[in-house]
């Protein structure tokens, strides 16, 4: 789960940074701006669960790992994501 993932959401780019202190950041890439919101995670067996501390509240959301992909499901919709290595600047 560690590292870079990159998906689309609803049309729009997606970006989460899983880090090992349990912080993920979550960016979406819309036309000529990134919104960026910080959240926490744990994993509990097949659910991911994160919270947005500045508006906690936590969603819990199912995951596998599908050939290299990470598949996440909430509320029956599945969202498949690639692990990228980002660039350095």
């Amino acid at each position: 789960m560690i590292g870079d993932w990159f998906g689309i959401v609803g049309g729009q780019q997606i970006h989460m940074d899983f880090r090992e202190d349990g912080s993920v950041l979550y960016e979406i890439y819309g036309d000529n701006h990134r919104q960026t919101i910080l959240l926490t995670y744990r994993i509990e067996g097949d659910v991911l669960v994160t919270d947005q501390p500045a508006h906690p509240q936590e969603v819990r959301t199912a995951f596998r790992f599908k050939d290299g992909q990470l598949v996440l499901t909430l509320d029956g919709v599945e969202t498949t994501y690639e692990r990228r290595n980002l660039s350095p600047n």
